[in-house]
């Protein structure tokens, strides 16, 4: 899996871009470090593009739960967006769809910060 990170200084959002798999296999635990990180750094506000994200298992899907509950702990907000149909399916069998704020486009993700 590979992370992009945008850091937004204006205001404190981390717009973070997943792509390929979020699974066991595939390197979720950088997805993590990357949301500790820019927690320690700060930021609490993040948006997570899912535009590119080809595969979400068990294991991706508690670290999206656990990345949402870091940053409500820390007084943040997260909004994802842009999942594709396949993945907002996953997320509707494990009831996250409920949990987390999903717009269509990073803009509209932005939009909710304002």
């Amino acid at each position: 899996m590979r992370i992009t990170c945008k850091f937004i200084n204006r205001t404190p959002i981390v717009v973070m871009k997943l792509t390929g798999r979020l699974t066991l296999a595939d390197g979720y635990k950088e997805f993590r470090e990357k949301i500790d990180q820019s927690l320690s750094w700060g930021y609490t506000n993040f948006v997570i593009g899912l535009e590119e994200l080809s595969r979400i298992d068990s294991t991706g899907a508690c670290d999206l739960l656990a990345a949402f509950t870091k940053i409500n702990n820390a007084g943040g907000k997260m909004v994802v967006c842009g999942p594709s149909l396949k993945i907002r399916d996953s997320l509707a069998i494990t009831k996250l769809r409920t949990v987390f704020d999903i717009v269509g486009s990073e803009n509209e993700a932005l939009g909710k910060f304002r």
